[in-house]
């Protein structure tokens, strides 16, 4: 297995030169939220990367990251692109990857298959990959029950791996990706990837998954039984969506 100092990450050889990888080093720009236009930039990172964040980590201070982190490139990482501890990893799916087809599923699923890893999968997430998202959100979240978080760069990856890390070495009791059950891991990614099937909110999601118990139970879940609790029509976009 692989041993991760603190403060530390190893990143794959196929990263190295990447954007990703210079921001990790200090060798871009450094982004900091203090200035109001950065949301206006980095909406993604401002609306979905925190909320996200705030839901897996419960820290009340997102309002800076910057820095770099000491990253080491190692070969035989096999489907791992960075290792943030032993028992931590990041698998990050590029635009390019979106992209290019199907190779990235087959890589995500041969991973959740063979490893025992708290594997974190990020997305990046632009207006040329938007439209394949949602069936990434529903392969990682509902099918692999894997933590999905998008941005809308490899610079706001970046940034993302950063703060992992240093709230990691910061206190290594509070990590919550270390210890903890699959199905809390991903419950707050589950309820919010239930949201976006059709015609469905957070009430109708809090409520579908309070009956169900499991995202696996609702995906069993007979159509009768989703029109008492959402109503014919909605009942049946759900039933659509999940067997499609």
């Amino acid at each position: 297995s692989i041993v991760v100092p603190y403060g530390h990450v190893v990143g794959n050889e196929k990263w190295r030169g990447s954007e990703v990888a210079q921001r990790l080093q200090g060798k871009h720009k450094q982004i900091g939220r203090g200035k109001a236009d950065q949301a206006k930039h980095s909406p993604l990172l401002a609306r979905n990367v925190k909320n996200c964040w705030n839901m897996l980590y419960s820290v009340p201070d997102w309002s800076y990251i910057c820095g770099k982190v000491r990253l080491i490139f190692e070969d035989g990482l096999g489907l791992v692109d960075f290792h943030l501890s032993n028992r931590t990893c990041i698998l990050l799916i590029s635009e390019a990857d979106l992209v290019a087809g199907d190779e990235f599923k087959r890589r995500l699923v041969k991973f959740r298959n063979a490893s025992s890893l708290k594997g974190i999968v990020i997305v990046e997430k632009t207006q040329i990959s938007d439209q394949y998202y949602l069936g990434v959100q529903k392969l990682v979240v509902l099918e692999l029950g894997m933590v999905l978080l998008p941005v809308a760069n490899q610079g706001e990856a970046s940034q993302l791996i950063i703060q992992l890390v240093r709230e990691q070495s910061r206190d290594r009791g509070a990590n919550p990706f270390v210890g903890r059950q699959r199905s809390q891991l991903a419950e707050p990614a589950v309820l919010q990837a239930v949201q976006h099937i059709p015609g469905v909110g957070k009430t109708k999601a809090l409520l579908l998954l309070q009956h169900a118990g499991s995202i696996q139970r609702l995906c069993n879940t007979p159509v009768h039984e989703l029109q008492q609790i959402v109503g014919q029509t909605v009942a049946q976009q759900i039933y659509t969506f999940l067997h499609s």
